[in-house]
């Protein structure tokens, strides 16, 4: 390559701009973590949702099993729809809501990789 064909631009206050780009480095790899944190919760719904699907199927068919195996008996008409509806009532508001625990998973390797990265570019930025 010809001499004649380079060129060089000098840039005002290089330290100031290499701040600049290191700053915006680490915040663009702590959204990376934000969205590798996102992609954990989402796996971890699909988790809990496939097995909340398996355990009402199964709920499903042992009610028809049920249903199946009960003797089909004439009651007498009593307002029992009422009365369980009340008692339905009663006890829902006796029960407490369950919260479902998940399991805490160890954090992703890209999460680490993230982290180290953020320190990496931090001190990088320091040192200027």
């Amino acid at each position: 390559m010809p001499k004649d064909d380079l060129m060089h631009v000098g840039i005002i206050d290089p330290n100031v701009k290499r701040k600049q780009i290191l700053e915006n480095a680490i915040l663009i790899i702590q959204l990376l973590k934000g969205f590798e944190k996102i992609k954990d919760i989402r796996k971890e719904k699909d988790k809990v949702k496939s097995e909340f699907k398996s355990k009402l199927k199964e709920i499903n068919k042992l009610a028809k099993e049920f249903n199946f195996l009960i003797p089909k008996v004439k009651l007498p008409e009593i307002d029992v729809k009422k009365e369980l509806h009340e008692k339905v009532a009663e006890t829902k508001e006796k029960l407490p809501l369950k919260r479902i625990k998940t399991e805490k998973h160890a954090r992703s390797a890209n999460l680490d990789k993230l982290d180290k990265d953020i320190d990496f570019l931090r001190k990088k930025l320091e040192s200027l």
